[in-house]
């Protein structure tokens, strides 16, 4: 696939770029993605008015293709308590069945590992091929590529999950931070960080960006 421009949305975040076009795949977008489970990051989650808490360490962190409405959609479900989604712009249809015309249980899936170590789905959006390569990286995180063969707006959205999981987001310099909360008042950091650099964010304390 090749590219010589490509404006993408990332987590509700338009993401614009100019590439020139080279031999090969290019990779157009990159995004990358972490619950605040190791000190790669410096984030000190606390409720907001309240004192700086102990680090946050996470009992369990799962990353995979889980959500079922979300067919290309990235799951991270920390402590079984709350759970982020990034999910890109897609336009493929699903079968018919019991639950209606179009499935979206019945879109095609990716080539998976079955660790989520590797995940590559190849779909339409308006008018462009678009290759959604992502793996899970260390305990807690995921990085990804975002490839396109034409110029093309592409939106990563980050909307809500599983019912009482709940999530906030505050939009930043290069993508989106987060808090995942749990029921019992922890609060979960999340960064969700793309390259280039965005252009425009749609998030403002709110349950989906």
């Amino acid at each position: 696939m090749r590219a010589r421009s490509l404006c993408l949305v990332a987590a509700g975040i338009v993401v614009a770029g100019v590439f020139t076009a080279g031999p090969g795949p290019l990779v157009a977008g990159c995004l990358a993605a972490l619950v605040a489970a190791t000190p790669r990051i410096a984030l000190t989650p606390a409720p907001p008015g309240s004192a700086a808490a102990a680090p946050f360490t996470p009992r369990s962190v799962k990353i995979g293709n889980y959500f079922v409405e979300s067919p290309y959609g990235i799951a991270i479900v920390v402590d079984d308590e709350t759970a982020f989604l990034i999910e890109p712009s897609w336009e493929e249809m699903g079968g018919k069945s019991s639950y209606g015309a179009h499935d979206v249980a019945l879109v095609a899936p990716g080539t998976t590992a079955p660790d989520f170590s590797f995940s590559q789905v190849s779909f339409q959006h308006a008018g462009a091929s678009i290759r959604f390569t992502w793996g899970r990286s260390g305990p807690a995180g995921v990085v990804g590529t975002i490839e396109t063969d034409r110029a093309v707006a592409l939106t990563l959205r980050l909307p809500a999950t599983w019912p009482r999981f709940h999530t906030i987001y505050t939009a930043s310099p290069d993508g989106v931070t987060g808090f995942g909360i749990e029921p019992r008042g922890v609060f979960v950091p999340f960064a969700l960080r793309v390259d280039p650099a965005p252009a425009h964010v749609v998030a403002n304390i709110k349950s989906e960006a």
